[in-house]
């Protein structure tokens, strides 16, 4: 995980299914932005802790499994038509190779897949600004967030940071 390097911030560099796209038509703002909420608000739910009964916390992990596996199933039939890139996403934007040259200033729509788990993506507009990184990454500046957007984002990066660095320790012994 890298700070800085897609924005300003935490950035969380990752290999995840992707598709940008020319805009095609405005949409529904309001309706995309309440399933971002959503979609993000699971994604940084904090873990449950024990309940303290034995059985029920087994019967409930096998429950968990099951349905962590059904949904993994469906978000790979999801996304098995879109390949995976190396991102780099922070608060602002993502850094994503977008294959196109003399694109600076265009809008595009970005959909990102930011878990295994989840059969819905997120779905966000970016402004190609800048020139591309070392490994040929465009950045796209996030349009049209809402302060509820950005900010469970940004929870989404911390955590993220957190696991990057547990894992890091865990490995040092």
């Amino acid at each position: 995980m890298g700070e800085g390097t897609a924005g300003r911030g935490l950035g969380w560099e990752a290999s995840i299914p992707v598709r940008i796209r020319a805009v095609e038509e405005p949409g529904d703002q309001d309706f995309q932005r309440g399933i971002n909420i959503r979609l993000l608000r699971v994604l940084t739910a904090p873990e449950d802790s024990a309940s303290g009964d034995e059985a029920d916390d087994r019967v409930r992990h096998r429950l968990e499994a099951k349905v962590d596996l059904l949904l993994v199933t469906m978000a790979q039939q999801a996304w098995s038509s879109v390949g995976r890139q190396e991102v780099v996403l922070s608060r602002d934007g993502i850094r994503v190779e977008i294959g196109e040259s003399n694109a600076r200033g265009e809008v595009r729509d970005i959909e990102l897949w930011l878990a295994a788990e989840q059969p819905q993506p997120l779905y966000l507009r970016g402004l190609i600004s800048g020139e591309p990184d070392a490994q040929g990454r465009d950045f796209l500046a996030f349009e049209g967030l809402s302060e509820e957007e950005s900010e469970l984002l940004e929870r989404f990066l911390f955590q993220q940071h957190r696991r990057a660095v547990a894992a890091a320790r865990r490995r040092q012994g």
